[in-house]
């Protein structure tokens, strides 16, 4: 037996571009992950944009702390500042009682004027990425529920890994359409093997 993972969205978003790169397609593609069908797009600017799956309303534990599904299990927190240690303070919250088993990505969220912070603990990796694609939508739409935003929102988000940009519509019942996770990918490195 096989155990599937779940969704990597900054991963998607690099196969994209790979596709791209390949000349498989010229500016829209769709593939299937593990949690369904995506839809894929090269924007004008070169920037890769990911559809991603709708999600259900996040679990609510108070203003600050968020549970929700964006193609992998995330906790989100809004906080002052990160965390001295993303990796110590993440693994406390992975492996307590509550999430040992299945794992939880946790994310530590700054609130800006106009932008987002996110630091990612990822479960599996069991250490604090760069960029996590899920988790900067996860904490997108968590920020939407906690300001109570509806309609048409984009929420720009910096992680150490780079700018990343999260457009979503909420509806007043709460729920989540046309999500997209949006930033750059490059081909870094290109080779070739005799055999």
């Amino acid at each position: 037996m096989v155990n599937k993972s779940t969704l990597c969205g900054n991963g998607g978003r690099c196969i994209i571009r790979f596709g791209h790169d390949l000349g498989l397609y010229a500016k829209f593609t769709t593939f299937e992950a593990v949690d369904g069908m995506h839809k894929g797009r090269i924007l004008d600017s070169g920037k890769v944009s990911l559809q991603m799956s709708n999600t259900a309303k996040p679990k609510s534990f108070d203003e600050n702390k968020f549970e929700l599904n964006t193609g992998s299990p995330h906790l989100v927190i809004f906080c002052d500042r990160h965390p001295e240690s993303i990796k110590d303070a993440g693994a406390k919250i992975r492996y307590s009682p509550e999430y040992t088993v299945q794992g939880i990505n946790v994310n530590f969220v700054l609130e800006g004027e106009k932008v987002i912070d996110v630091a990612t603990y990822e479960r599996g990796v069991e250490d604090e990425t760069y960029s996590c694609g899920t988790g900067v939508t996860a904490a997108a739409l968590a920020l939407s529920t906690k300001m109570e935003k509806f309609g048409d929102i984009k929420t720009d988000v910096e992680t150490k890994g780079g700018s990343l940009s999260v457009t979503f519509r909420r509806e007043v019942d709460g729920s989540y359409s046309d999500i997209w996770l949006t930033g750059p990918a490059t081909m870094v490195f290109k080779g070739s093997i005799d055999i």
